[in-house]
């Protein structure tokens, strides 16, 4: 049984190194990842990381498909995010997929062709549908691989904890930041924040894909924090008025050496 991780990215380039060598250290051995319409060195960091590092990299480019809202503030995004979604409601309404701008209509079209793929390929393999600005953090002394023969269902959920970035820049690697919501917290703000995950799920039960976070529907399991746990690194900071109360080292660079 092999571990894969599935991704589209756009823009990350001075991100995936990290991304790559940490999710591969804790063994995730398989990368697959959709750059969509790159528009930065992505490419060349990939092939430059394979080359050096023992894994096994699938890497799919996308020509421009639909809108990107590059280079806009959070304010002036949602303005166009809004607008978008007036102009498509029939769509999304008929597509039955939880559609909330252009960018997540590219994901339910790349990520179930790819999940697919893997499904005539590794079917008993696992596979994570994360970000580059997401890491899964392993607090306990258990590995990916124990937690995973341990499972009693084929989907096992991950809670998402936000990280402060409000101090980060471009230049630093995102585990350096240690401050995140705390779950007690993020229960009592509720509006769907305390059921927020990332899944890992067993391929051969992957599709059909009904979204980005749980990936497909039917029985799972939700992973005590205290297990495994989800670390989001958002550039800019969500704007939910939730406190980054608590101080989390799990992953910094200085804890794992």
């Amino acid at each position: 049984m092999e571990l894969h991780i599935l991704t589209m990215s756009r823009g990350d380039a001075p991100r995936l190194r990290d991304w790559i060598l940490y999710h591969h250290e804790i063994g995730f051995n398989y990368f697959h990842i959709i750059l969509d319409a790159p528009n930065d060195e992505s490419e060349n960091v990939l092939k430059e990381i394979s080359a050096v590092v023992p894994l096994n990299l699938d890497i799919t480019v996308k020509e421009a498909n639909g809108s990107y809202f590059d280079n806009l503030s959070p304010e002036e995004k949602w303005t166009e995010v809004k607008k978008w979604r007036s102009e498509n409601a029939e769509y999304i309404e008929n597509s039955g997929l939880p559609i909330v701008d252009p960018l997540s209509d590219r994901q339910y079209k790349y990520l179930p062709e790819k999940l697919a793929e893997l499904k005539e390929s590794f079917p008993e393999d696992w596979v994570a549908v994360i970000d580059v600005d997401e890491y899964i953090a392993l607090p306990s002394a258990s590995t990916l691989k124990s937690i995973i023969k341990n499972a009693k269902s084929p989907r096992l959920r991950l809670l998402n904890f936000n990280f402060d970035m409000s101090n980060w820049t471009p230049d630093q690697l995102v585990r350096n930041q240690v401050h995140r919501w705390a779950r007690e917290d993020i229960v009592e703000y509720g509006k769907g924040w305390d059921k927020r995950v990332k899944s890992i799920v067993k391929i051969s039960e992957a599709l059909p894909m009904s979204s980005v976070h749980s990936i497909s529907r039917g029985s799972f399991e939700r992973l005590p924090e205290e297990t495994a746990r989800l670390h989001h690194y958002k550039h800019p900071n969500q704007s939910l008025g939730l406190e980054y109360s608590v101080l989390d080292s799990t992953i910094a660079p200085e804890t794992r050496k």
